[in-house]
């Protein structure tokens, strides 16, 4: 991060930080916003600069409103945050799988189905024949 960033003394403290702020951004949006393409499961550039706006956005909030500046191990505290905005971006994904079901199975033919627990389907309360099933497994058998 360039380290002599002029502080006029015409320049109030918030002045000052927001020019502090916007040499950091400049330094090191390409590199964060590599950072995140490397790590995502596929290529989305329009996803990682979103993540990486997000990421500023964060240290903005986190660090430089409550007046914490960063001047020391700035990579470190990005890298960070990045990492955390890639986990929080996909973690809403994580138990979205789609469960298969045998529904191909006699007994479940033209038969009414109410979701169950896990992603799953079975059937309607009395809408199985367990006796015909029953008959049928012993015939099998």
């Amino acid at each position: 991060m360039p380290e002599s960033i002029p502080d006029t003394p015409r320049a109030t403290p918030a002045q000052q930080l927001n020019a502090r702020f916007t040499a950091l951004y400049a330094t090191y949006r390409p590199r964060v916003e590599g950072y995140i393409a490397g790590r995502l499961t596929i290529r989305d550039p329009q996803l990682a600069e979103d993540l990486t706006a997000e990421v500023f956005a964060s240290l903005w909030r986190s660090h430089y409103m409550p007046g914490r500046p960063v001047e020391e191990r700035v990579w470190g505290l990005l890298s960070t945050i990045a990492a955390r905005r890639i986990v929080d971006h996909y973690r809403p994904m994580r138990n979205t799988r789609e469960v298969v079901t045998d529904t191909g199975h006699w007994r479940y033919a033209n038969r009414a189905f109410a979701p169950a627990g896990g992603g799953t389907l079975k059937p309607l309360a009395g809408d199985v024949d367990d006796a015909r099933f029953e008959t049928v497994q012993a015939v099998a058998a």
